[in-house]
Formats: structure tokens, sequence, C-alpha cells
């Protein structure tokens, strides 16, 4: 039924809103201008095409909107400026041998009268001409080059008066609820800079109302017997909105987050004031309808949001009770009040480069600009509050839908909910095999591939048995025997013993069943717990470590406090200090692994550190190492105790590493722009690529068997990420190992204290 229904609609109509426009045709080159015949029972287009080729050709009439059937009229080697419909003919501004001239074409195409525009033209500049509407019962507005002029029509003859010069723009108000003592028109005249408001009730007869900075745009819009200017910048979305009164000046001001070509006025008996703005997402508009009746008290009455799909405004009008938004992608219409009427998708961008002239006929919309004109038809969409409806409800109707068929599904396979939860809640570290109830491997991850040892190349549906060939995966294989035999859901431990390192880890056995409960194979999903362990007993030794603390402190008070005579025995003491002061920070070291500690940052001299560290060990202890310090004096901010732990935990790794072989460890500093740098190398044994690709992961140790648990490695690595700084590893089997702690130089290269200058010896080390 639901298919039915969307059919059924698509062949009706497809469109949501009351109406809907479609392009039926387009006039390239020229401006299309519509009056009514003499009777007013029809209608004729002049499509006025500028001169471009020089061709004699200047004006087409047609009746009606639609369709090819042009007359031609000629106006010798005219070049059209500006035309505009009056009446039952056209008036058009054009230029001829250097001249301009105004004249009145009728509906046949007959010049009825012209007159000339004196003026002074310059021959090398460009002539630009705009006409402005009827001020008078036989007058009108037109500007060229700043020029204002009057032209007057009678039954004889077409005159031009020179109204003003320097002028912006200007403004009817003839028609708009004029009375006795109501100005005939406004208009801007601009000097050094700023633009000056005139109101004029008939020609020659102006008053000064206001004085304004210009800008890059103005726009006039007549508001009754007032006007309001609108000011805006190219480069901002807003516009300075004033009304302004003939009497009293500016009687109101306020900002409009629009700009001057996206804001319309209607002032009958509403004094409504349009505007397209950006919502505040910044990608989309709505149409913003404000009430201006009264000025103390502007009243909001809509605020309507457009698709989302129409981008980039390109201007808006009120024609024929109607507000026309033009988008770059397409076009929408609302009522007076703001309701949204149509919305189609329609590329005028690929048209009109500029904001065009809208013209409303019953059921034709034309734009027409000097570039080109287009004609919209509206047609009335019958269903489309039912197309509503099921646009608006498929959003309810398709996820209900498909909640009831996830319910269904669910309940069918309810009884596998635990597979999927597993295998849901798998950890990325975790494996899983699929076999099917002949014990053959139907699918696995690729961590579970990786551990038996097997590549994308080899086939699955083998037997498990015959994928368990290393020595490590028998642990396994005996773990998938007993998962088969049982067919069952159990949890066991096992261990893997893998490059001679013991892991232990955790697999579970799922079995899968059909619906009527038959056996159809298991699910084995095994997770590794080797570092969650080395986590517990870290954890576990944590709370020995500081139990050990106080009982340290009380050896070492009781050590202080001896009095001796022998010097043999003070330096025993001594030693003993010494040795207790560094199991504290080796124990301390213990307790604060894996914690987010605060560092305590202080100006302290490089050089310093280094002899700190290496005086950290008693020579004494280790006669198989030659430890040499090369330190120079450099400032660093940093917490010096947690740079000597870390610094301390690279030397015991390079102790560690030559296992009571002969060796030189090296404790060397240098500073750049960047960092002040602190190594630690040595010539031991080294480390090969796998080994040290691993030496930065948690827990790693190369000496397990000894006791290690890869701690001093994280202390160095927590310790850099605490300084914001880096750690760097340079090592290579047989030929030692090279580990820089890079600490953020903040601070001038060098102290007060500083009488050497960078060897060349210690950059060609590192």
């Amino acid at each position: 039924m639901l298919i039915l229904i969307f059919s059924v609609s698509e062949l009706i109509s497809d469109e949501t809103y009351p109406y809907s426009f479609k392009r039926i045709d387009y006039q390239q080159g020229g401006e299309i201008l519509i009056v009514n015949s003499a009777d007013n029972n029809n209608l004729y287009s002049y499509f006025i095409k500028p001169n471009w080729a020089e061709e004699s050709e200047a004006v087409y009439i047609k009746r009606g909107i639609v369709g090819d059937n042009f007359i031609g009229s000629t106006l010798g080697n005219a070049y059209i400026l500006s035309a505009m419909p009056i009446k039952h003919s056209v008036l058009a501004c054009w230029k001829e041998d250097d001249k301009v001239y105004v004249s009145v074409v009728d509906t046949i195409g007959a010049v009825k009268s012209i007159t000339e525009v004196f003026g002074e033209w310059n021959k090398f500049e460009p002539i630009q001409a705009k006409w402005y509407g009827q001020c008078g019962p036989n007058d009108y507005l037109l500007i060229i080059n700043k020029n204002l002029f009057v032209i007057s029509i009678d039954d004889k003859r077409v005159s031009s008066n020179l109204f003003s010069d320097n002028v912006e723009t200007v403004v009817s108000l003839y028609n708009h609820h004029k009375t006795a003592d109501s100005p005939n028109f406004v208009y801007v005249y601009s000097k050094e800079g700023y633009g000056f408001l005139y109101f004029v009730k008939k020609v020659k007869s102006d008053k000064f109302a206001t004085q304004f900075l210009l800008t890059d745009d103005i726009y006039l819009f007549p508001f009754q017997s007032q006007v309001i200017l609108l000011t805006s910048s190219k480069s901002y979305n807003i516009s300075l909105l004033n009304v302004i009164d003939p009497d009293k000046g500016s009687i109101y001001e306020s900002l409009i987050e629009a700009s001057g070509d996206r804001v319309v006025v209607k002032d009958d008996e509403k004094k409504y004031v349009y505007h397209l703005e950006l919502n505040r997402n910044g990608s989309d508009y709505s149409l913003v309808v404000n009430d201006y009746s009264n000025l103390k008290n502007i009243v909001n009455i809509n605020v309507t949001k457009i698709s989302k799909d129409l981008i980039e405004p390109i201007g808006l009008w009120q024609e024929n009770d109607q507000i026309i938004a033009m988008f770059r992608n397409g076009l929408a219409t609302f009522d007076l009040d703001g309701t949204l009427n149509s919305v189609d998708y329609i590329p005028f961008g690929e048209a009109f480069n500029l904001k065009p002239n809208a013209i409303f006929t019953k059921n034709n919309l034309v734009f027409s600009s000097a570039i080109g004109s287009m004609v919209l038809e509206r047609t009335k969409n019958e269903l489309w509050f039912l197309n509503r409806f099921l646009q608006n409800s498929s959003y309810y109707l398709i996820p209900t839908i498909l909640l009831i068929l996830a319910f269904v599904f669910i309940k069918m396979y309810n009884n596998q909910r635990r597979v999927l939860k597993a295998l849901i809640n798998l950890p990325s570290t975790g494996v899983v095999y699929v076999i099917n109830q002949s014990g053959r491997l139907k699918s696995a991850n690729s961590y579970g591939k990786q551990l038996l040892g097997i590549t994308d190349s080899v086939p699955f549906n083998k037997l498990f048995g015959e994928y368990c060939i290393l020595e490590h995966t028998k642990a396994i294989k005996e773990l998938v025997d007993k998962a088969m035999e049982l067919k069952d859901f159990f949890t066991q431990k096992i261990n893997i013993i893998k490059n001679n390192d013991l892991n232990e880890w955790i697999y579970t056995s799922y079995p899968l069943r059909s619906f009527t409960g038959r056996f159809k194979g298991l699910v084995i999903t095994g997770i590794d717990i080797t570092e969650q362990l080395e986590r517990q007993r870290l954890s576990n030794w944590a709370q020995l470590a500081h139990d050990m603390q106080t009982n340290l402190s009380t050896i070492r008070l009781n050590a202080e406090q001896l009095e001796l005579e022998k010097e043999i025995n003070k330096d025993r003491r001594k030693k003993i200090i010494h040795q207790v002061g560094l199991l504290i920070q080796r124990v301390r070291d213990v307790v604060t692994v894996g914690r987010n500690e605060s560092i305590y940052k202080a100006t302290v001299d490089c050089f310093d550190i280094c002899f700190d560290a290496i005086n950290e060990f008693d020579a004494t202890l280790y006669p198989n190492i030659n430890f040499i310090v090369k330190a120079e004096h450099y400032n660093v901010s940093c917490d010096k105790p947690k740079i000597l732990r870390a610094i301390r935990n690279a030397i015991e790794n390079s102790i560690k590493s030559f296992q009571q072989g002969d060796g030189t460890i090296t404790i060397s500093n240098w500073s750049d722009s960047k960092y002040v740098y602190i190594s630690v190398k040595d010539n031991g044994p080294g480390m090969d690529a796998n080994t040290k690709s691993k030496f930065t992961q948690p827990y790693f140790t190369t000496s397990k068997k000894n006791g290690g648990y890869g701690i001093g490695t994280m202390i160095m690595q927590h310790v850099m990420e605490l300084h914001g700084g880096e750690l760097k590893i340079d090592s290579e089997k047989g030929k030692g190992t090279e580990i820089v702690f890079c600490i953020p130089n903040y601070l001038p290269n060098k102290t007060i204290k500083a009488i050497t200058q960078k060897k060349n010896v210690i950059q060609s080390e590192n």
C-alpha cells in the first residue's frame, strides 16, 4: 500500500509547495520589458538588445511573453543604454555618434517622439544610464553618468531637463500615498566622501534632509512620504537602515544583517521590511519580516527558514504581492506575511552574474538584464499538501518499519545474542576464529591469522589442526579440540610461549546453533591478558614500595646520627646514606609508574644535571665500566629530580647491557634554538630493529629473566611527556645504544658560567 501511494504521488505531482516554477524561455544578449496594450487586454514584450555588432536592429516586439514571433524595430546605429516600460510603450535612452537621445517606442515599433539629452559626454569614456521610475503625471527620472535628468512627455514631444549633477541614486515617491504636499522623489548628492539627501516636491525645488558618510552601496526605498536609506559595504554582509523624514531628518536607525540587494520594503497599509538573513550555522538563509509601522516598537512578523540546498543569494524583490528570492541555484517565493509558497532549483548563476530586474505577471515571472532574460511559468500544485505529508511522514514511517524489522530480526536470532555481544565487545588485541561443525576454519580476523602464522594467500576451510604448525599454536589446538568435544560455552586460561616470551591468554568458546538447536560450529575468541597481569603485579609492588619508604627513611636517619671516629667508617656511613637515598628514589619510581604527576620547573644548569646523574652511581661497584662526562654549562627550565630520575634509568639500562663485560658510558649535552639535549651513550651490544621498535612499548624489557619489567623506559617517556619534550633512541646491533633526552629550550642557551663553545666532537658523535 505504501509503495502504491508513493507511486501515484509521483505520477500526479512531486512538489510539496502550493506553486512551482519552471523555465520556459531564455533570450540571450538583451533585456525583456513587459507593457500592456492600449485596451489593457494584451501584453507586449519588448526585447531590448544592445547593438554590440553595429546592426540596425535594436528593439524587438511581440504580442505575449512566450514565443519567438518578434517584430523588429530600427533606431539606426543606435546603442541602447537603458529602457523602461511606460503606459503602452517603452521609454528608451540610447547613444548614436557620441550623442545621447531619449525616445518613445510604441507597440508596433514606431518611434513616436525623440529628443537629445545634452551633457558633457567624453567619447573615450563609457556612458552609463539608468531609469528610476515615474516622478509625476508625465515625468520620469533618468541618471546618466551621475547627472540626474527629469524627462517629460506630452502628446507632441519629449523633453529633458538637467536637475543636478553628482547624484549617486534617486527614488520616486510618486503614487506612494501621495498628497498635495508630498514630495515627488528623493535623491542623494555626493561631495567629498559624503552624501546629502534631498526631498523634491516639484522640479527645481528640493529640501535637504540629512547628511551621511558614503559607502560602497546606497539604496533608497519609498516609505510613504518618508524614505528608507540603506548603506552597506561590499566587505560585510550588514547594512545600516535609516528612516528619513523630509521635515525631521533621520528619525530611526538600526542594523540589518543583509546587503542592500537582499532587502525590499512594502509601504501600503502595512509597513513591512523584508531581508534575507544568513542563519547562525552559516550555511542556509531565512526570510525575516519586520513591521515598521511603529518605529518605537519594531515587531518581528515572521522568520521563514529556506531550504539548505539554496545557496548564494542574488537578489530579493516584491512583485505582484509576492516576495521573490533568487539564489545561484534556485528560486523561493513567499506571501507578504513570509509564508513559503515555492522552492524550485534552476541554475540562475549561469545566466545572471548580477541582480537582474524582475517582472511578475499573472502566471509568468520574467528576470531580465543586459546579458540575457529568462521567462518562468508558475503552476499550481493541487496535491501539494498530500505530497508534503508523504514527504514529512517518510521521516517517521521508514524508521518505524526498520525498527519493526530489527525487532523481528533480534527475536529470530535471540539465541545468538552472546556471540554478537562477544564480537561487539572484542578488544582490538583479541583473536577471533569461526569454525564449522566439522572442525574446519571458516574465517579469522587479522590478529588471529597472525598468531597462527598464516598469510592472506592461505585459503580457509581446512581442519583447524592443519593451521597449527608452529610450536606456540599447540595450546590453541588443544583448546579447539576440547571445544569441539564439549560443544558448549566455556572459558579457559592458557599460556602461549612465543619468541621466548610467556604470554597469558583467556580463550572463550561460543557454540553456534540453528533454530532447531542443531550444532553449527564455534566462535573462538581470545584476549591477551599479559599486560593486565603485569599492571596488577606492579600495582601490588607499588603498595609494597610505598610501605618500604618509611623503613628506608628510618635507616637513613639512624645512619646519619651514628657518631664514628674512624675515617673508614665515616666513608662507609656516607656510602650507606647514599645507597639508601638511591633506594628511596627507586621505590618512588615504582610508586609513581603510570601516575599523572605535576612538575615543578626551575632554572638549573645542565652541567650540574649531568654530573649529579653520574655521581648517583658508585664507580667502585662497576669496575668494568668507564664513566665519561662531556658536559657544558647550559640553562634549562625543568623539574630537576624527575630529569635525574629519567637519566638514571637510562644509565642503569646501559650498565645492564654490558652483563659484566667491559664498556664505556658517556654523558654529554648540547643545545640549539629548540631543545637542550642530554645524551646517555654506551658501546654495548646495541639492539636489533625488532627490539628497537618495541623499546618504547609499555612494560617491554629484554631482561625479564633477571627481574626486569620495563619500568625504566616508561619513566623516561613519562618524564619527557611531562616536560613537553621528546625521547630519541639510536641503536644498532653490535655498535651500542644512545638515548637522547630533548628538553624544550625556553631560556638563553648558556648561563653566566659558560666558558667554552660546543665541541665539534659532540656534534659528530650525535
